[in-house]
């Protein structure tokens, strides 16, 4: 575990970090270097919901929800 969190984890508030010390840390100061695809995010976003519908639907039918005649 790197030192930054190990700094947050702490149970006395004033040997934990503040926002503005975490906000110094190389995970935040570093340049974001690669572009998002929107469309990787378009199909990322698609597929979780079909997943979610799929586990409602089994989750349903575990329950013994009939799903002909509506919910």
């Amino acid at each position: 575990m790197s030192q930054t969190l190990m700094m947050m984890y702490f149970v006395v508030c004033s040997k934990r970090l503040t926002g503005a010390e975490a906000l110094k840390h190389r995970w935040f100061d570093a340049p974001v270097t690669t572009a998002l695809s929107k469309k990787k995010l378009k199909r990322y976003v698609i597929k979780k919901r079909w997943i979610k519908a799929v586990n409602t639907i089994i989750a349903l039918r575990r329950m013994g929800a009939r799903l002909d005649r509506g919910l």
